[in-house]
């Protein structure tokens, strides 16, 4: 028979445990420690290149994309840096702030066409037309920065993926996963047509029942209600007098539909 081991073989145990628990907390401690420390030797480097590179930031849209991959590394959020910081001396966050404001104008300027569903290309455009204090040359990354800082209204503003399109929602409205794939086929259609030299129909921006059922493999029942859905949520129009079947048409997804509108300019 095996001996069973004594008391005094059990508080042994118990202490050989505790002493490797306080050896592993002691390492923690000492990891824990040496990656804040690099953690703020890092951000310092970061706020001297930022400082070193400001115009490159300011003016190069590309340049300050990665600038802010950059700060994402180590927990740097540029947009939410207190007043008198490096960031601020870089007037990055009054510019997003301006990139923002404007952004909302542009949405609610358009909303009576496209229902809260703008493509962010087209909405870059418009933006461009427009001086701003800190850069003249806006990309989709500033933009997409700026809604993400609108979130916290709960306006509904939001970028949303459409497969290889970026689109800007700013209604408070979820869309279902049918509702999104039709979505995803118009913007598909709408981004292919402003890519093409030539439209063969200028429709191409359009969708019918039958061009849904057929793309996505549905009933045509099941593409009819999704595409009334989405016309009942004031994202799609009908132009029910088309030949040979009536269209919905997507505005907000086709490039140039918002601004050859009589909509006011922002």
């Amino acid at each position: 028979m095996r001996r069973r081991a004594g008391i005094a073989g059990l508080q042994a145990a118990q202490q050989r445990q505790a002493a490797l628990k306080a050896a592993g907390a002691a390492m923690d401690s000492e990891l824990t420690a040496a990656m804040h420390q690099q953690l703020d030797t890092f951000r310092k480097s970061l706020e001297t290149f930022a400082l070193r590179h400001k115009q490159e930031i300011q003016h190069d849209p590309a340049f300050r994309a990665k600038f802010h991959q950059m700060c994402a590394t180590v927990g740097v959020d540029p947009l939410t840096s207190s007043k008198g910081s490096w960031m601020s001396a870089l007037g990055a966050g009054d510019y997003y702030f301006e990139l923002a404001v404007r952004t909302v104008d542009v949405c609610i300027a358009t909303r009576v066409l496209n229902g809260g569903v703008l493509d962010i290309d087209e909405c870059r455009e418009r933006l461009q037309q427009r001086r701003f204090t800190y850069t003249e040359h806006i990309s989709v990354d500033d933009i997409e920065r700026a809604i993400r800082k609108l979130r916290v209204l709960q306006g509904g503003f939001d970028v949303i993926k459409l497969g290889n399109v970026s689109v800007i929602k700013s209604v408070p409205l979820e869309f279902s996963p049918d509702q999104t794939r039709v979505l995803q086929l118009a913007a598909a259609r709408s981004r292919s047509a402003a890519n093409a030299k030539e439209k063969s129909s200028g429709l191409e921006g359009a969708l019918s029942v039958a061009v849904v059922a057929k793309e996505l493999s549905w009933t045509e029942s099941r593409a009819h209600d999704t595409l009334m859905m989405l016309l009942n949520a004031e994202v799609a129009w009908l132009d029910a007098q088309a030949s040979p079947l009536p269209l919905y048409w997507f505005l907000g997804l086709i490039r140039g539909a918002a601004s050859a509108s009589s909509s006011p300019k922002i």
